[in-house]
């Protein structure tokens, strides 16, 4: 019984394996996903723990939350103003 608890241990994830996985925040995104139906814990001991097929999914699909792209800045970021560097590096510092 050990032996496949074993080998089936790393097909399920804990939350906080699966959030670190997708690279997403455990309390507020994971269980967005999870009320939204995208991800579907299964039970396990006392706990829940989230098969390893659906992270390998969700992944290869791409995943939104709330309607925002949870990986892509929706507007690109400004680029610096003109000489910023340039004021920065002829800052003196220290004696």
């Amino acid at each position: 019984m050990n032996a496949r608890k074993v080998a089936v241990a790393g097909l399920a994830l804990t939350f906080r394996e699966a959030a670190a996985l997708l690279r997403i925040d455990r309390s507020s995104t994971l269980h967005e996903l999870i009320r939204a139906g995208r991800l579907r814990p299964v039970p396990w001991g006392k706990g829940q723990r989230i098969p390893l097929e659906q992270i390998q999914e969700l992944a290869r699909t791409g995943f939104t939350v709330s309607g925002k792209p949870s990986r892509a800045r929706s507007t690109p970021r400004r680029a610096p103003a003109a000489g910023v560097g340039a004021r920065i590096r002829a800052i003196e510092v220290g004696s």
